[in-house]
């Protein structure tokens, strides 16, 4: 009997747990202003690494451009959402030597700090940033003196030390793949730089980092015009092993992680015209086995090994996001297509943004394409172990927010509405209209949920004709385009 009631308890307390720890999935469309910096509405937002905090909190790191930044030059940003996928803060990354291009992540540690490295054209920063925004860059480094630099992927060694992949170009070197090797804060230790095999080729491209030991890597690498390599090579970067892969031109991405005792690589198979995805295994005696997943993915976006198997994350053929689960017999356990969703990517596709946490839960993040040509939000997903987003009756849908605005063209005056599930948003007491710059011109207040716009500025002259972005402040941003004729 005390046995029965001892199995009874436990079950309850499995079952208490079960409720406490219920997961639940978003999918977070959201745009920012910077005004203290004056660079306006986010022009493009790549995002290039996102770890997942100890809060389910998301950091994702990435490369954005603005409205007003009359250099036109990407800065390196980074972004803090919370467990339900709403924006908390964002932080872009300047340095008192000069703007920065472009930051990759290197990893989060047990305190949920995320140290990355940004680079500039001939040098370095390596930093990090605590979940409350606050950061810092360690000191200026410079590695090539007459060269720009590109970061794709990054890693903590073992033994502490950071390893940095992507390419080089320069009047000295030309364009190469490349490997930098540095302190665990930053001194720089080796540098490598490697040549195309093909004269004149100018794709060369260092893409993705695995540490096989202590003493070497493989760098998945693009030096001709064929395809992919897999370059093993020391710490110092001497190849050691080269492995061809074949026809996987980087623009369709690859991506590839450690999986017990052999390298997974995973590449698009489009000479078919299918674009199906391939796994290629390299074990550690160099032997090469390539299996076909057909998961019909036009470009692969990210890989992520899970404690089941393995999630792979693409373009979907139709457009938008695919992503599929395979077991560790590589059989299919399910594929998601999100097709109406359009997305924008970056050149090169291998990026460290998808992450499992340890409930099998699946998060990543990518750049949503606008209303306008003009203008993107990033968008970040978390989705349950099954790749689904819950449904309406399993947890409470999140109100829609939406402006209304008409007539649109608009001449004389502007009818603005702002509801949420259809009903005027009471809450929302004033809205913000940037021209195309993304330059503040006024700022409205609504009653009851409504306001008119004369078609003028703060000064009260009238606005050229042209494009305009209404804004509004209700828990998220809410980003809406309109046009002006008069």
């Amino acid at each position: 009997m005390k046995t029965s009631f001892r199995i009874i308890h436990v079950l309850l307390v499995l079952s208490f747990c079960s409720i406490v720890f219920a997961q639940s999935g978003y999918i977070s469309s959201f745009s920012v202003t910077d005004y203290e910096l004056g660079l306006g509405l986010m022009e493009m937002f790549t995002p290039k690494t996102i770890y997942v905090n100890s809060d389910r909190s998301l950091m994702i790191l990435g490369d954005a451009s603005f409205f007003d930044d009359v250099s036109w030059t990407f800065m390196p940003a980074i972004i803090k959402l919370d467990s339900q996928g709403n924006l908390i803060w964002y932080e872009p990354i300047w340095s008192t030597y000069g703007s920065c291009s472009n930051i990759i992540g290197i990893e989060i540690d047990q305190n949920d700090v995320v140290h990355f490295v940004v680079g500039r054209p001939n040098s370095y920063h390596v930093g990090s940033i605590d979940t409350n925004g606050s950061h810092s860059l360690h000191g200026h480094k410079s590695f090539v003196s007459d060269g720009s630099s590109r970061f794709n992927h990054a890693l903590r060694l073992t033994n502490g030390e950071i390893m940095i992949c992507g390419k080089v170009t320069a009047q000295s070197y030309g364009n190469y793949g490349a490997l930098f090797r540095m302190s665990a804060i930053g001194d720089s230790l080796a540098a490598t730089y490697y040549p195309p095999d093909v004269q004149g080729y100018e794709a060369n491209n260092c893409v993705k980092l695995v540490q096989i030991d202590e003493h070497s890597v493989y760098v998945a690498s693009y030096l001709n015009s064929d395809g992919l390599s897999i370059l093993q090579t020391d710490m110092d970067g001497s190849i050691l092993n080269r492995y061809d892969i074949g026809d996987s031109y980087q623009y369709h991405g690859t991506n590839m992680f450690l999986d017990s005792d052999s390298l997974a690589v995973f590449t698009i198979d489009f000479n078919n015209g299918d674009y199906s995805t391939s796994l290629t295994s390299i074990d550690i005696s160099g032997n090469i086995r390539v299996y076909s997943l057909g998961s019909n993915m036009s470009h692969i976006l990210a890989a992520s090994k899970a404690s089941d198997g393995f999630v792979l994350l693409g373009m979907n053929i139709q457009g938008g996001f695919r992503i599929s689960k395979f077991d560790q017999f590589i059989s299919n356990i399910w594929s998601v297509s999100y097709s109406g969703i359009t997305t924008y990517e970056s050149f090169p596709f291998s990026k460290e943004k998808i992450q499992i946490d340890q409930y099998g839960c699946i998060y990543f993040a990518g750049s949503e394409i606008g209303g306008s040509e003009y203008f993107n939000s990033a968008v970040a997903y978390k989705l349950l172990p099954n790749g689904q987003v819950p449904v309406a009756d399993e947890v409470q849908t999140p109100p829609v927010n939406a402006i209304s605005a008409y007539p649109n063209p608009m001449k004389d005056h502007l009818n603005i509405k702002i509801t949420q599930d259809d009903k005027p948003v009471i809450a929302a007491n004033h809205i913000d209209i940037f021209n195309i710059k993304g330059q503040l011109i006024r700022s409205l207040k609504l009653t009851k949920g409504e306001t008119v716009w004369d078609g003028k500025d703060s000064e009260g002259k009238p606005c050229p004709k042209g494009i305009y972005l209404l804004r509004y402040q209700y828990g998220t941003s809410h980003v809406t385009k309109i046009c002006k004729t008069h």
